[in-house]
């Protein structure tokens, strides 16, 4: 074998090997990300209730209407003093007993490049970075399961 040959031979290698470390990372991230797990009714309104408690007085950014998503307030005009990093997804299926937590990094969802879309209610990640650590969505999905999203 060439020199030349080797040489070729030892990049693609070294790419194919980086390659699978990138995907066998965006694999991990991404389960990590998501956790769902069977539970009851009550466990399940023991877990909203806590994240509520963590918010008190705010009101969601968004709620469900009659005709699905409601704006219930603006974001700020002003940047807020810490941008969030994080959405988080707390949602309950009653018909399959999962309560489902989804941890998503705003980093992710840059590079993504698309918006984050909770049943109805689009967001941009700017739009999200505007409204801050805050409570974006509260209530009830049009299915009846219960959805809360937040930012921190």
């Amino acid at each position: 074998m060439t020199k030349t040959a080797k040489i070729v031979l030892g990049v693609v290698g070294g790419f194919v090997v980086l390659v699978i470390v990138v995907v066998a990372t965006g694999a991990y991230m991404m389960m990590s990300a998501f956790d769902s797990q069977e539970t009851t009714q009550d466990q399940a309104t023991a877990a909203f209730t806590e994240m509520r408690a963590k918010f008190p007085g705010v009101t969601p950014a968004f709620t469900f209407g009659a005709e699905g998503p409601d704006i219930a307030r603006q974001p700020p005009t002003t940047a807020p003093t810490t941008a969030p990093s994080t959405v988080h997804v707390l949602v309950y299926d009653r018909t399959e007993g999962r309560l489902t937590r989804v941890h998503l990094p705003l980093s992710l969802l840059k590079l993504g490049n698309s918006p984050a879309t909770f049943n109805g209610v689009e967001l941009q990640v700017e739009d999200i970075e505007r409204y801050g650590s805050t409570v974006l969505l509260d209530g009830d999905t049009p299915e009846g399961d219960p959805l809360f999203v937040w930012t921190d």
